[in-house]
């Protein structure tokens, strides 16, 4: 997750997940996710590259909270990446989505639920608001709180971020979402946390994905923009590769 954004209580975001990177990544500590049901957990594929174990926790609201203080552990008994994924290299990536099975069911409760998925294509005009979770301060340090921020829908092209090379890391029509979250500059570094859910709230409270954040590398990292995977362009993929 990227900008600013106020913490969160327990309960507020249930389907939230947080998942450890080991061996540790260059600039994160952890990459976000979202269960899907008591075995699968969706995120972005490029969260999940390179790493030798995947430990996953539900239920928290920051990264130092106990087994006493309510939340679960898993460990991810299998990925799956999306065959289109592409690694970031003159494009950003694309089909950037994965699920990881766990080896145990989680224990649904108040404060642990799952979302729901955008499977109607639509399209999403531009100032058009979502919400997105994520660990603040996710760079190495001592407490890391669950944060939510409001992120409105932007032109692909506000995403485009240069590189080193003068190339463009550009976005897709029909696979990617573009959106900026206005209260933060875009010199601050507040949160890094791939891999996030951009959401709504329904009418019952429940909360729908319609995106799955990226993980970005720092040297191309601007802290006020980010960019998706839109959930519509790969719900059947998706479907397929849940445990049910």
């Amino acid at each position: 997750m990227s900008g600013k954004g106020d913490k969160a209580s327990h309960g507020q975001f249930p389907y939230h997940a947080v998942i450890e990177l080991e061996p540790l990544h260059e600039y994160a500590q952890f990459c976000g996710g979202a269960i899907l049901n008591e075995r699968t957990i969706l995120t972005a594929a490029s969260s999940l590259v390179g790493l030798e174990k995947i430990t996953v926790r539900v239920g928290i609201i920051n990264s130092e909270d106990t087994r006493e203080s309510g939340y679960n552990l898993f460990n991810g008994q299998k990925v799956n990446i999306h065959p289109n994924y592409t690694k970031p290299e003159k494009d950003y990536a694309t089909y950037d989505i994965a699920t990881i099975i766990l080896d145990e069911k989680i224990k649904m409760s108040e404060n642990i639920q799952p979302l729901k998925l955008q499977r109607k294509m639509e399209t999403y005009p531009e100032g058009q608001s979502f919400i997105m979770t994520g660990l603040s301060n996710a760079h190495y340090g001592p407490s890391k709180d669950l944060c939510n921020a409001t992120f409105i829908v932007s032109k692909l092209s506000e995403c485009a971020v240069d590189n080193t090379e003068t190339e463009k890391y550009r976005l897709h029509e029909g696979i990617h979402i573009c959106a900026l979250n206005q209260e933060v500059r875009n010199d601050e570094y507040s949160t890094f946390n791939g891999g996030s859910a951009l959401v709504s709230q329904d009418t019952d409270q429940s909360y729908t994905a319609y995106g799955i954040e990226f993980f970005k590398w720092q040297k191309y990292y601007v802290a006020d923009r980010c960019s998706f995977t839109r959930i519509d362009a790969v719900y059947d993929w998706i479907q397929e590769n849940m445990e049910i």
